[in-house]
């Protein structure tokens, strides 16, 4: 039987041998769920049609899932922050797929199916390129953009519905000839690499479908619009800061090296 002690202390010894080097990726993830409550704060100051109400239900429940990221990340599951962010994605690309528009707005909210969820893969992909768009990407940075996101979406589903393409270079290793079964919290390079993607894309996720969920408060000039800009300033140099690691490094398919 594992008991409570067994899995708290060693995920209190991941999170202080992991803090150096996750702290500006978690704080990243602090200021995306500011920057989320700050638009939802200047969106409930006029009434929501059904579109921006499906929004802001995917932007908390976005909001909620990277907070689930960092409280993976930090203690050592960086295979589970990997997969959460799989979650994150469909929820981003589903408000921008609903953006501004009715007839889709009715098709969520009719929508009964358990076994399939709301909108489609294709359509969550016009979802990606609609939120690019809005954001001012240029138009010839779209399409490549969309194949970025799709590509990072189709790994942070390998963690999520454990692939054996990447499942099967985790949790277990062999020292001396005994195996070892790597029960619980984790730490190593390759791990924490991954939890630093989780984190980073994670992030932006939130950035990105905040300022689409914020724009129509943005059109007429006012304080509250002008203190949002600031803020948007600050999380988009924070997320060009960490640009380094913007993509999923291969290292992170190919083994899972000094675990412990």
């Amino acid at each position: 039987m594992i008991t409570r002690t067994a899995w708290v202390g060693p995920e209190q010894t991941a999170k202080r041998k992991l803090a150096a080097d996750l702290r500006p990726f978690l704080g990243l993830a602090r200021l995306a769920h500011s920057f989320a409550e700050r638009a939802l704060e200047l969106r409930a100051k006029s009434p929501l049609d059904r579109p921006a109400q499906i929004q802001a239900r995917l932007l908390l429940q976005g909001s909620n899932q990277l907070r689930l990221i960092e409280l993976a990340a930090e203690r050592g599951y960086s295979l589970q922050a990997l997969g959460s962010a799989a979650t994150l994605y469909e929820h981003i690309s589903a408000l921008a797929y609903v953006d501004g528009n009715a007839t889709r707005a009715a098709e969520w909210f009719a929508h009964a199916n358990f076994e399939w969820t709301y909108p489609s893969p294709k359509k969550r992909v016009a979802g990606i390129r609609q939120m690019l768009k809005s954001g001012g990407v240029p138009p010839l940075e779209v399409e490549r953009l969309v194949t970025s996101w799709e590509d990072h979406h189709t790994r942070f589903c390998a963690a999520k519905h454990g692939n054996p393409r990447l499942l099967r270079t985790y949790g277990i290793s062999a020292s001396a000839g005994n195996v070892i079964f790597h029960v619980g919290a984790v730490v190593g390079p390759v791990y924490t690499l991954l939890s630093r993607m989780a984190l980073y894309h994670g992030s932006r996720l939130i950035a990105d479908g905040t300022v689409l969920f914020v724009a129509p408060a943005m059109t007429t000039p006012s304080s509250d619009a002008a203190r949002f800009k600031q803020a948007r300033r600050r999380i988009l140099m924070r997320i060009n800061d960490l640009a380094s690691v913007k993509t999923l490094d291969r290292r992170a398919d190919s083994g899972a090296p000094n675990e412990r």
